[in-house]
């Protein structure tokens, strides 16, 4: 991919919408999908290799985000593991100091 160019497809993949082909650059989504619905045949439609790079492309821009979101998940699950580990530690110290006093 060129530079900048994972960064626009995953625009077009949070907000749910198809990435435009060579051709389609300039319409929106909504604007080829009316094309294409009124029999217009857009460019790469009859090119399977070209779908094919397209659907591996969004593939992996998805499966970015998805890693992404899973490891932002893992990260606030240690975050929740250590915060219980320190607090039942400094209950322990707190019951020692106190046995000390006594």
């Amino acid at each position: 991919m060129l530079p900048g160019e994972a960064a626009a497809m995953a625009l077009y993949a949070a907000k749910g919408e198809r990435i435009p082909r060579r051709g389609e650059v300039g319409l929106d989504s909504n604007r080829i999908e009316e094309f294409e619905t009124s029999g217009y045949v857009m460019s790469g439609n009859r090119n399977k290799k070209m779908n094919a790079v397209r659907l591996r492309k969004e593939n992996q821009v998805i499966s970015a985000e998805e890693k992404r979101a899973i490891l932002n998940l893992q990260k606030e699950e240690r975050m929740k593991k250590e915060g219980a580990i320190i607090s039942q530690v400094r209950v322990l110290f707190f019951r020692m100091g106190m046995m000390l006093i006594m």
